[in-house]
């Protein structure tokens, strides 16, 4: 292929014909033919053939910067109108969060994202305004009592208030549906997790409005506080352990106000340079694709010129002005994940065979192989990061009923993302495990409690106690469970990519490794996050945001079904049960869990002969040793070191070498330096093994509250069922003995007789809707349970771990030699 090709391949024109098309021919020069002819000859323009490679890279560079410059130019217009219509913000170029160190807030780094650890904490943006129309988004990641809205600079707050609680301030609280400005009112939707809401201000017509998803609440505000020096600032107040997203305009809005600005502008340039810029990427990606080899040269007299080499030089040129405008968020979100998306489809390239995105030989792995190979490594994980919060956004905000649409898209674009090998082991190993990101990708949310009425409304909502049509019930949790069989499939798949075990070589792990490498440290992290010890030594946590048991438990049961069918696959000959060597060897790291029998180095002590029979006296003595570093460190704590101001980093542990020699880091295993994965493929059985033993693990820490949960609301039916079969008994009961009474009264009943056994009726009448109400209320979230939530597939799943645990204790129990250290 010449270059003159490959240029029309990627940049979509010839520009060498052009060239050669204006310099062959100038009428300007006509005139001057016969003076001309009288010169001496001047040299004529070289061919294309002619050219060295770097004349014709010369060319296409000062082409392709003409390109961008006139591009600039022609968007001097919109930049001066926008810069016009911000003329009443006031603030520095990019809007967050403003917060100092002294609040109890805790914040993202790129300081959108806060969750507040006080008891009411109120965070201001950095700009304000002071005329126009203007509108912000946030993202909820609670639910609670939060107070969302504006506030002048003349406010000041405290634990005690917050937006809307002053004179000067506006707010809105989606728990309680109401609207603050000093008194309250009742107004808007009940928010839940994964919305997105609105909030809009339009200074000039004194008027504030708030949306939810895209849909107005109304007219929240009319009539604003004005005056000489007042300007309005964005302002969240937030409960203790609430969380939210910000979105000045950072990033596109999801559902833009018509005639509102965003505090932060639009990056107008940078935007139309990223798009002609991605396109001409995806252009040469998908020369690439088709082309992997790269070997064959021409030759082209005496001049050799390979293909890889112009490939290697046009992508030079793309990456070079790419860098200057692609790490903004607004342009990732809004110009390279929608590239990215129109290539996540398989492409046939027989009737046979078909591509599959991410694989080497497609275009999204050609694209992504570009950057990992030309971008440094901290800039393409800098990229990975905010595509993966703008998909997870995506994934986790609120969706319409049982329409999973757009859960199952993400699910998609990362499945086609981590087929690129790559890429999949850097977000094992710098995101997924990460403010539980992989665990939100694995939880379906259920629908709005509005919909589950509608789904299953009173007439057909069925308990013991209340009756109905059971069957109809029953088919209602059936459609709920179809729903979501798809995406559930989905997301399993993407998990057993995830647990890649042929990706390792001699110099790299396999990201089977790194995943259970990860996952052990999460599941210790989250245990430990909920152990008053750990917070009595003030460590920071490193997981932002709580561990819903919701989240947890279907985290969990996905665990544990990829654990099952790759057991399946890849040992099916085997039964399954876990070696006891893993047990008391080190293999598998417990830190803080206790163990049935006593802790590890008292086992260790009591059967040390055995130990050493088993596993041989070079590695017995060295479990012997970590076990009285323990011991040591013990011996030195004193009570009264927890009562001094002395930072524990300054203590050493004696005996222990290297970083973890300080109480700070022997208490908190978060900060000891995590071991690297050992380059190579895993083996199967150790590796599926440690996968079990966590999976054990993540169930006992966090797994299982929510089963506790759902059992309670099941017992709590059983109560209802109970008592309304009692108050229906005691019902007819009086109602057939007044009956009797009645028919051998010998006196007819006067009309105070009959008032005292309507209002008896009345009164058991009453008594029995009270429970009949409840009862309907929790069958309609059992609905969800017997569907997803803890239905037959989840049951199974964690009788099978309950199975295969109680095989492996009782095997080992009858082998005499390992049943002492078991």
């Amino acid at each position: 292929m010449s270059i003159a090709k490959l240029f029309v391949k990627v940049f979509g024109e010839n520009v060498f014909e052009t060239i050669y098309t204006g310099e062959k021919h100038h009428p300007e020069d006509d005139d001057d033919e016969a003076a001309c002819s009288a010169a001496p000859d001047t040299p004529k323009p070289m061919k294309l053939e002619d050219m060295k490679l770097p004349d014709q890279m010369v060319i296409v560079r000062n082409w392709l910067n003409e390109r961008l410059n006139v591009m600039e130019s022609n968007s001097s217009h919109a930049t001066k109108t926008q810069r016009i219509d911000m003329a009443s913000r006031l603030g520095p170029e990019h809007t967050i969060c403003d917060i100092d160190f002294t609040s109890t807030v805790r914040i993202s780094a790129d300081r959108l994202s806060l969750r507040s650890q006080g008891s009411f904490n109120t965070i201001k943006a950095n700009v304000c305004v002071y005329g126009g129309r203007w509108m912000y988004e946030v993202l909820l990641h609670s639910k609670g009592v939060m107070q969302i809205g504006w506030c002048s600079n003349k406010c000041t707050f405290n634990e005690n208030s917050g937006v809307g609680d002053t004179k000067w301030s506006y707010g809105y609280d989606g728990s309680k549906q109401q609207i603050w400005h000093i008194a309250t009112s009742k107004y808007g939707d009940k928010w839940q997790i994964g919305d997105i809401i609105g909030i809009t201000i339009d200074i000039d017509d004194e008027k504030i409005e708030y949306l939810r998803n895209g849909k107005s609440m109304g007219i929240a505000f009319t009539k604003l506080e004005r005056g000489p020096g007042i300007s309005f600032f964005p302002a969240v107040s937030l409960g203790y352990n609430q969380g939210l997203q910000v979105n000045f305009g950072n990033t596109p809005f999801k559902y833009p106000a018509e005639g509102f600005m965003p505090l932060q502008a639009k990056p107008i340039v940078r935007l139309q340079k990223a798009d002609i810029l991605l396109g001409y990427l995806v252009n040469l990606s998908n020369v690439l694709a088709h082309n992997p080899a790269c070997k064959k040269k021409e030759h082209t007299d005496g001049k050799i010129s390979t293909k890889k080499t112009v490939y290697v030089v046009f992508a030079t040129l793309l990456i070079e002005k790419l860098t200057q405008v692609l790490f903004d968020p607004y342009v990732i979100e809004d110009k390279l994940l929608p590239h990215i998306i129109n290539l996540c489809s398989v492409t046939n390239e027989t009737d046979q065979d078909s591509i599959l995105p991410g694989t080497p030989e497609s275009t999204l792995g050609a694209l992504l192989s570009i950057l990992w190979n030309y971008l440094e490594n901290e800039e393409v994980k800098f990229l990975m990061r905010k595509l993966m919060n703008a998909l997870l956004s995506t994934f986790t905000h609120t969706h319409i009923g049982l329409d999973y649409e757009k859960q199952k898209r993400v699910i998609t674009i990362l499945t086609c993302i981590c087929n690129h090998t790559q890429t999949r082991k850097t977000y094992l190993e710098y995101k997924f495990f990460k403010k539980h990101c992989l665990a939100l990708l694995m939880y379906i949310r259920p629908p709005e409690y509005k919909y589950m009425q509608q789904l299953v409304p009173d007439s057909i909502a069925w308990t013991e106690g209340v009756g109905g049509p059971k069957q109809k019930y029953l088919a209602q949790v059936d459609k709920i469970t179809k729903a979501t069989e798809a995406i559930y499939i989905m997301q399993k798949n993407l998990l057993i990519l995830l647990l890649t075990n042929t990706d390792g070589d001699e110099l790299a792990p396999s990201s089977r490794k790194i995943f259970i490498s990860k996952l052990r440290r999460y599941v210790m992290d989250l245990s430990m996050e909920q152990r008053p010890f750990h917070s009595f030594f003030l460590m920071q946590s490193s997981i932002m945001h709580p561990m819903e048991s919701t989240v947890a438990l279907a985290f969990i049961c996905i665990l544990i079904d990829a654990a099952k069918t790759l057991f399946e696959r890849e040992l099916p000959a085997a039964q399954l049960e876990i070696k006891p060597d893993y047990f008391f060897d080190g293999t598998f790291e417990y830190q803080h869990f206790d163990r049935v029998g006593g802790v590890l180095s008292h086992l260790r002590k009591v059967h040390r002969s055995d130990i050493s029979t088993h596993l041989g006296p070079e590695r017995a003595h060295e479990l012997l040793e970590e076990d009285r570093t323990m011991m040591r460190v013990g011996e030195l704590v004193d009570p009264s070191m927890f009562l001094t101001t002395t930072n524990l980093n300054n203590i050493g542990i004696v005996g222990a070498q290297g970083p973890a020699a300080t109480f700070t880091h022997f208490f908190n295993p978060r900060l000891n330096p995590e071991p690297n994965a050992s380059p190579g493929n895993s083996d199967a059985e150790s590796s599926l093994s440690e996968l079990f033993d966590i999976c054990v693990l993540y169930y006992y820490s966090v797994g299982h509250k929510y089963i506790v949960k759902i059992s309670s609301v099941r017992d709590e039916i059983a109560a209802l069922n109970e008592v309304l079969r009692e108050t229906k008994f005691y019902r007819e009961d009086v109602e057939r003995k007044l009956k009797v009474l009645e028919d051998h009264a010998s006196v007819c009943m006067n009309d105070n007789h009959s008032n005292i056994v309507a209002d008896l009726k009345q009164k058991f009448s009453q008594r029995e809707n009270v429970f009949a109400k409840r009862s309907i209320e929790l069958a309609r979230k059992q609905a969800w349970y017997r569907a997803l939530a803890l239905g037959k597939q989840r049951r199974m799943i964690i009788v099978w771990l309950l199975e295969k645990t109680l095989r492996t204790l009782n095997v080992k129990y009858f082998e005499k030699q390992n049943n002492c250290v078991l």
